[in-house]
């Protein structure tokens, strides 16, 4: 009876030990900031808290970029006599890219999170010569001319910041991540060719994720270690 009484209180301490330790589960809680232009070009600064919580470790930065496409135009009109007339690839769209002078966006030393994001809509086609319209005069009509109109497309990327720098991101203020975004327009760059040209809209977001979790209390911990060495010391008493 005197074994069951030392292994029941060594039980209960330990249950008691792990109910008193902080919850260890982490949480995510993101930042988001949308922004909506149209192009050709344009430099977008979203402002972030920086992760500013006594008592919790960092564990993890994520930062991503999510972007929209929709409408635009691309008109071509082949000028061209050349009787082989010209095969085209026509392309609508936009390039985001990240950068900041405040906080560094590296996965690894001198590894930036993730590559540019592009994101396009467009058509391959083939272009007869000029069927008489001539130069200065942009007709869009077949078969030495076509009109494309530009398709809703959507795409982002996000990347984990190595643990190297997340000095960076703790702190009290803010800090800021500037988002690049450049038209994408393409139709071969061929000679004798005249366009009409509407940039596309794009819409999307920069966000931020932090994950963390609560620092252990050293004194806590302490303070029950010597109750549980206390109370096997009883017990051991108790049995001899």
């Amino acid at each position: 009876m005197k074994t069951m009484k030392v292994v029941t209180t060594g039980c209960l301490l330990i249950v008691s030990l792990a109910a008193a330790l902080p919850i260890m589960a982490l949480t995510t809680p993101t930042q988001t900031m949308p922004f909506a232009y149209i192009l050709p070009d344009a430099n977008v600064y979203c402002t972030f808290h920086k992760f500013d919580m006594p008592g919790y470790n960092l564990t993890g930065v994520t930062v991503g970029l999510a972007l929209n496409i929709s409408g635009g135009q691309l008109g071509v009109d082949n000028d061209s006599t050349d009787p082989g007339g010209a095969d085209f690839t026509l392309a609508l769209g936009a390039t985001g890219d990240l950068s900041s002078t405040d906080v560094t966006l590296w996965k690894a030393p001198l590894q930036p999170i993730f590559a540019a994001l592009n994101i396009s809509t467009g058509v391959g086609l083939h272009l007869d010569a000029d069927n008489g319209d001539g130069v200065g005069t942009l007709d869009l009509t077949g078969p030495d001319g076509y009109d494309w109109q530009g398709l809703p497309k959507s795409d982002s990327a996000s990347g984990n910041i190595s643990s190297l720098y997340f000095s960076d991101y703790i702190g009290a203020g803010t800090f800021e991540v500037n988002a690049a975004l450049t038209q994408i327009m393409n139709y071969g760059q061929y000679s004798g060719i005249s366009i009409q040209y509407i940039p596309v809209t794009v819409s999307g977001n920069v966000n931020v994720t932090y994950e963390y979790e609560p620092v252990p209390e050293p004194s806590g911990i302490v303070a029950l270690l010597a109750g549980a060495g206390g109370l096997l010391g009883v017990g051991f008493r108790r049995r001899r």
